[in-house]
């Protein structure tokens, strides 16, 4: 049974407890599920702000839901049809699943996506933190204190695009869902800001405008470090940059002490390998399935009229 999270007081419960245990199981989603650490941890004095957080009954295995703004995460065994029925009371839109977990009732695959990681290096004794990989010359890295300038740029970059779509330009529902998109990643990621979860930055060329955009999210207890965003600019790739932001990322991350790990679309799989990431696992994002039009479904389902006559009783 799907029971709510609650923990008055920032204490922990049994119930969050549990969602926390069932969240860090696995190690992707246990680090986009774990922003419920500020909810129920350490940062008390913030709320997670339209977050909501669900886990199994006591005596079920372990399972842990996470739902913000429409999309979620989910890890651990989980009933199908419970699932379903609870995504479409609450209007979820899109909830990603490791690959191999059973799909919610009334929910359609809509994109694939693949994990990777790169563990944190063994401490070698006598040496410091990792050096951090100089910037390009000609660039500047500067720390964000919001997601806006950031979102910005990934939207004009086409980061919220779907994979697959027609070519040519958006029709005005494909651009009212990338800007749908880009606010609910803008909101996310302002909300770890508040709490000091999340580290976005820019690169900036000679004249100022953005080359490239970079996040990550972190948390209070997990092992690693989440590649949120990493983007440059149509007109600078292929000149290494995608690549200096891949290196700086994992050093931020090891400096931590963590590892750092990512999900990207298959056909990105490539340069994360060539940067030296190792798979962790496949997953599947779902998405409501679509209902037929009444129209459409009129004409699939036509209703009995009344019966022919034959020929010559017209006559």
């Amino acid at each position: 049974m799907i029971r709510a999270v609650s923990s008055p007081e920032g204490r922990l419960d049994l119930a969050s407890a549990a969602f926390l245990s069932a969240a860090a199981a696995q190690p992707l989603p246990g680090v986009e599920l774990s922003s419920a650490w500020y909810a129920f941890g350490s940062v008390r004095t913030q709320k997670a702000e339209d977050w909501h957080f669900y886990t199994a009954g006591a005596a079920e295995e372990r399972f842990a839901l996470g739902l913000r703004g429409g999309a979620g995460w989910a890890c651990g065994r989980h009933d199908p049809e419970e699932l379903g029925e609870f995504l479409h009371c609450v209007r979820a839109r899109r909830l990603t699943l490791r690959e191999g977990e059973a799909a919610p009732a009334g929910f359609v695959p809509a994109e694939r996506m693949l994990g990777y990681q790169m563990p944190c290096p063994a401490p070698v004794k006598g040496k410091g933190k990792p050096a951090l990989p100089p910037v390009p010359a000609g660039y500047r890295l500067m720390r964000e204190h919001g997601a806006a300038r950031l979102a910005w740029f990934l939207r004009q970059e086409g980061a919220f695009a779907l994979p697959g779509g027609p070519g040519g330009p958006a029709s005005p529902e494909e651009e009212a869902a990338q800007d749908a998109a880009c606010g609910r990643f803008s909101a996310e990621l302002n909300g770890r800001l508040a709490v000091g979860l999340a580290s976005p930055a820019v690169l900036l060329d000679a004249e100022g405008e953005v080359a490239a955009a970079l996040a990550f999210t972190t948390t209070a207890y997990a092992k690693m470090v989440c590649l949120s965003a990493i983007q440059v600019r149509a007109d600078l790739q292929g000149r290494g940059l995608g690549g200096w932001l891949a290196r700086r990322a994992a050093a931020e991350a090891h400096r931590l002490g963590r590892g750092l790990c990512l999900l990207c679309r298959p056909e990105r799989a490539g340069f994360y390998e060539r940067m030296g990431f190792l798979p962790e696992g496949r997953y599947c994002c779902y998405a409501p399935e679509a209902k037929p039009e009444p129209a459409a479904q009129a004409a699939s389902n036509p209703q009995p009229g009344p019966a022919a006559q034959p020929a010559h009783a017209a006559q």
